[in-house]
């Protein structure tokens, strides 16, 4: 969980990331800090679309305390971090958190916490289908989740006697300005001038 202040008001995001595909499974926007019966129907209908997970990693906050843990017997094995304040137990949602927050303060959000949660399935449609990451082989997490194989490469050289031609666009995701989609074509070669 993170918090957001904007316009004089907190809100409380919680997320649920893959470890391995660091697909993200569930954004969810609450208006007051959520409390344990919140996040365990969140994990559950992230369940009930994904299947269940081998284990769960949380921290030590207090919504992830012994009602929380009963709550999931069934569902799976909640693993919490060994030391408190240890943000590179969680390092793969919190590197998340910190592209989420960079994309939100350049936002202008509606108060509304329903269209909030809008915005936020759109910035969690981006980040799985549309991002590439480099530690992913420059896959998306989606990609990965569904076993993409990566394309095979063309190489080029520098002393190729033909040079490419690349064609570079970029496109907004879901009419965001802050959610670029970079698409590169290699459009062709022309020979390279001596």
């Amino acid at each position: 969980m993170t918090t957001f202040e904007y316009a004089g008001m907190r809100y409380y995001i919680a997320g649920i990331l893959d470890g391995f595909s660091r697909k993200l499974l569930a954004l969810k926007v609450f208006k007051d800090a959520p409390r344990t019966r919140d996040l365990a129907r969140l994990v559950r209908a992230m369940a009930k679309t994904y299947g269940n997970p081998r284990f769960l990693v949380t921290d030590h906050d207090c919504q992830f305390r012994k009602q929380f843990i009963e709550a999931m017997k069934g569902i799976t094995e909640v693993v919490k971090g060994n030391h408190k304040r240890s943000a590179q137990f969680n390092g793969k949602i919190e590197r998340h958190f910190r592209t989420l927050k960079k994309w939100w303060r350049a936002q202008d959000f509606p108060r509304q916490r329903n269209l909030l949660q809008t915005r936020l399935d759109s910035f969690r449609d981006w980040y799985n289908t549309k991002r590439p990451m480099h530690h992913l082989d420059c896959r998306t997490p989606e990609q990965i989740w569904s076993g993409v194989e990566i394309p095979e490469l063309n190489v080029y050289r520098a002393n190729d006697p033909m040079q490419p031609v690349f064609k570079v666009t970029r496109h907004n995701f879901a009419k965001d300005w802050h959610l670029p989609v970079i698409q590169i074509e290699t459009i062709g070669r022309v020979r390279r001038s001596a």
